[in-house]
């Protein structure tokens, strides 16, 4: 497979970039990150396996965000006897068109072009090898395993012998899929032998069950004679029981008769005890209302003791309060005065800095001023000046082909001398010349000349040809001389310079003044800048006339600063003071207040004692009046009398009881009740369960159960011998695969040694001759040996891991070159590698590409400048 260009067109930020690849060759793609390096491989993925009508996240994550347009790949490739390009477009005017060039031309689209690319890549392509020999970014730098058809067919060719290509291939296919009939990979049993294994278990279980049933159904004719035999004794029990329950129950009787007359005494007993303690009850009531009286009195007369002598205390606290009051009140007074000056100092203050930002606002906007008036200036000049470098550059163009047509023509004309003898005047083609004698001047006969001696002779000299076209070249030079000159309105090109240096100088100007504008308003601009200043002078007049006359105002800002600092220092002593005196004052308030509050608390109680001492005395002397307490006491006397009597009946009706035992009666006759009923119950049961039985017997014995048996075992014998059968063939296959798998890796031993030789070769040019490798059974490199010393390849540093990947990657494309093959494809590789194995990396990289195609993806254009024979795509935002 050849990669020959790729078109990307509103591919995520690209908008349209197109890359050409030699068929074989390292081919370098640059440019920065997110200009679509990334996408030239992804979209090989896309183009060649989605097609137009997919919505899938990979999908739509190509859309371009800025524009509304579908994404499309285009892209030119060979593959086997195929060459062909390829076009699709997604999300908006999907489209897929398939251009068949060979073998023979052909033309498909839609559906039908992506399903016969994917037939042709199916027949050219070996999928494993394609993915196997691309280094994405991003992704893990674990080293992939060759073990790919291509591969091993490369390397039978490179031992010169053949092993049956795919013929071998697809005999140990068809051996495998066999044996994964009956195995795991790992030799374990697989699903259909376990399901027939699970058949067969299930029939024995029928055919235990069966026989199972039959032995239980014998039991249970035993065991229906037993019931009926438990039964008989059951009837006896039950008869003996329910003949004791009648005589316990009659005597029962005898004994609640006896226990309702010992209730009635009991009752009597109840109410004389009630009686009693009625009497009881009111004559402590009694005593307790007397003690009640007695203490009321004599707390009343400690609560007036008390409030009599905290009287003084609190008159002495008020007056400490009052005194702290007029010292917060001074403090007050002081603190506000303070604050006043404070105040005003600050005010002064801010006078005195609003006179120095008023001063500096001034000198900015005449900074301004004289700025607009520079910058008017040059601008006048600048719109005057009709001469600038590029009219001064074809002036002086001009000059230079003047002085080369003067020196060609001077070169090529005649030469007129003339020297005068005696100081007479000459005309030369009308001027007049007046010579000293002896003085000498000198013509060049471009075309005619004309000499006049006064009075003497005219002399005519005529210019050859030669003389007469470089003539007229000097015409021509200065005439293009003079017309430049003319729209430049300048004499000459010293005039010229002098324009352009006056035209440079007022640039210089302009640019000044308008950064000194720019500088001095910031964020204003004149007119608000002078609003401003306008605004601030106001408020500082207003603030001189408002101000108080009494104190002098500080003479500048340092002097103010000054003032506030030491009018702020007093303002912190009277806050500090202010807070003593309230803190004071608010102590005293405290405890002023508690004061009183504690003399209204004892004049509420002393008035609350007051009320219970009468309410109490009244309630007493009520109580008295309805019962005096002589009387009260005969009352307590006559109840203790019946209370002793109703005590001793009941004692004597309790001993004749207790001589029956009724608890012993009571608990015979439930135990003989209970007796009863559970011999009924069982008799029940007993029944139920011989019926159940009998029922069990007839229904079970209609069902034919010998029957099932002999069925149950035909089953058996049945799944066993296709158990048996199924086992020999798993056998067979694990017996022949292993057979077969062994001569393979044989055969794979023999040809691991050209692509370990190939990655040995390049990875010598990278590590030195020192550098080996060893190769496990999937063709992944397992070990490298650097020096003498071994290491796994998962012990190497990622540099050395990433460098090893992009050789085995590298020794694979150039072995499988000859048979079609992939491109190598590296996305932003060789980032963990040092600068001298970076060298050695370019080198490995040329080598292979003589066998093979190479694409390159960097935002790092350095990294790969060691590959000597590479193309160089440069990719601009």
């Amino acid at each position: 497979m050849r990669i020959h260009r790729i078109v990307l067109r509103n591919f995520r930020g690209v908008v349209e970039s197109t890359v050409t690849f030699p068929e074989t060759g390292v081919t370098i793609i640059e440019g920065d990150n997110e200009v679509g390096k990334s996408c030239i491989a992804e979209s090989i993925d896309l183009v060649l396996n989605v097609p137009d009508s997919a919505t899938s996240q990979k999908v739509r994550s190509i859309r371009p965000v800025h524009r509304d347009e579908g994404a499309e790949v285009e892209i030119e490739m060979s593959t086997g006897p195929y060459r062909f390009v390829l076009v699709k477009r997604w999300h908006r005017q999907r489209k897929t068109e398939l251009a068949i060039i060979e073998p023979k031309r052909e033309n498909l689209v839609g559906r039908d072009a992506h399903d016969r690319v994917k037939e042709m890549l199916a027949e050219t392509l070996d999928e494993q090898l394609f993915t196997a020999l691309r280094l994405e970014q991003g992704v893990d730098l674990r080293i992939p395993g060759f073990d790919v058809p291509s591969l091993g067919r490369a390397l039978d060719l490179a031992l010169g012998g053949e092993q049956g290509g795919d013929r071998e291939d697809d005999l140990f296919s068809r051996i495998t899929a066999e044996r994964e009939r009956y195995w795991t990979p790992t030799g374990l049993r697989k699903g259909e032998r376990d399901q027939l294994a699970a058949q067969l278990s299930a029939a024995r279980a029928e055919v235990d069950a069966a026989e199972e049933q039959l032995r239980h159904l014998e039991a249970a004719a035993v065991q229906v004679e037993q019931l009926r035999g438990q039964a008989r004794v059951v009837t006896v029990n039950e008869a003996e029981q329910s003949r004791l329950e009648t005589d316990l129950a009659q005597r029962w009787e005898s004994i609640e008769r006896r226990q309702g007359a010992l209730r009635l005494l009991a009752s009597d007993h109840e109410a004389a005890v009630a009686r009693l303690d009625r009497s009881s009850d009111e004559s402590v009531r009694r005593n307790a209302l007397l003690a009640e009286v007695e203490a009321a009195r004599a707390r009343l007369a400690a609560l007036v003791d008390e409030s009599s002598r905290a009287q003084p205390e609190l008159a002495a606290v008020r007056q400490r309060s009052d005194e702290l009051h007029l010292a917060v009140a001074g403090a007050k007074r002081a603190l506000v005065d303070a604050e006043r000056g404070y105040r005003l100092a600050c005010d002064d203050r801010d006078h005195r800095r609003g006179e120095i930002e008023i001063a500096q606002l001034t000198e900015r906007s005449d900074r301004v001023l004289d700025a607009q008036r520079r910058l008017t200036l040059a601008d006048a000049t600048l719109e005057a000046a009709r001469v600038d470098r590029e009219m001064l550059a074809a002036i002086e163009a001009a000059q230079v082909r003047v002085l080369q047509a003067e020196a060609a023509a001077a070169h090529g004309a005649s030469q007129v001398e003339l020297t005068s003898l005696d100081g007479s005047a000459i005309e030369v083609d009308g001027d007049l010349l007046t010579l000293v004698a002896g003085a000498v001047e000198q013509r060049v006969v471009a075309d005619v000349i004309e000499i006049v001696v006064p009075g003497v002779a005219r002399v005519h000299v005529s210019a050859g040809g030669d003389a007469r076209a470089a003539a007229e070249r000097l015409a021509e030079a200065h005439s293009v001389l003079r017309q430049l000159c003319m729209t430049a309105a300048v004499a000459d090109l010293a005039e010229a310079r002098q324009a352009v240096a006056r035209r440079d100088e007022a640039e210089r100007v302009s640019g000044e003044a308008t950064a000194s504008i720019r500088q001095d308003l910031r964020d204003l601009t004149l007119e608000s800048l002078t609003a401003k200043i306008e605004r601030l002078g106001g408020r500082l007049r207003d603030y001189i006339a408002e101000r108080a006359t009494e104190t002098r105002m500080p003479v500048d800002l340092d002097q103010a600063q000054l003032v506030v600092h030491q009018i702020g220092d007093e303002l912190d002593d009277r806050r500090v003071e202010f807070q003593r005196c309230e803190e004071l004052a608010a102590a005293v308030s405290a405890e002023l207040q508690l004061a009183q509050h504690e003399g209204v608390s004892l004049r509420a109680r002393v008035e609350q004692f007051e009320s219970t001492l009468a309410q109490v005395e009244v309630r007493l002397a009520d109580d008295r009046e309805r019962r005096a307490d002589d009387q009260l006491g005969a009352e307590l006397a006559a109840a203790a009398v019946v209370v002793a009597a109703a005590a001793a009946a009941l004692d004597e009706a309790r001993a004749a009881l207790a001589s029956d035992d009724p608890e012993t009666v009571a608990d015979l006759l439930q135990n003989a009740r209970d007796a009863r009923r559970r011999a009924a119950n069982e008799l029940l049961e007993l029944n139920e369960s011989r019926l159940k039985l009998e029922v069990e017997l007839e229904v079970k014995g209609e069902q034919g159960l010998a029957e099932l048996l002999g069925d149950a075992e035909r089953q058996v014998a049945h799944l066993q011998i296709e158990h048996d059968r199924l086992e020999s063939r798993a056998e067979a296959a694990r017996v022949l695969y292993a057979a077969f798998a062994t001569r393979r890796d044989e055969a794979r031993d023999r040809y691991l040694a050209p692509f370990q030789n190939k990655i040995e070769r390049l990875g010598k040019l990278v590590f030195g001759p020192t550098f080996e490798v060893t190769l496990d059974r999937e063709l992944r490199l397992a070990t490298r040996t650097l020096d003498g010393v071994t290491l796994d390849v998962e012990q190497l540093s990622v540099g050395a891991r990433e460098q090893l990947a992009i050789l085995s990657r590298l020794a694979c494309a150039a072995l499988v070159s000859g048979d079609g093959g992939a491109p190598v494809i590296l996305d932003d590789a060789l980032g963990w590698t040092d600068p001298s194995r970076l060298d050695r990396m370019g080198a490995a990289l040329a080598v292979a590409a003589r066998d093979c195609q190479i694409i390159v993806l960097t935002c790092t254009p350095g990294r790969y400048q060691s590959v000597g024979s590479a193309s160089v795509v440069r990719l601009n935002r």
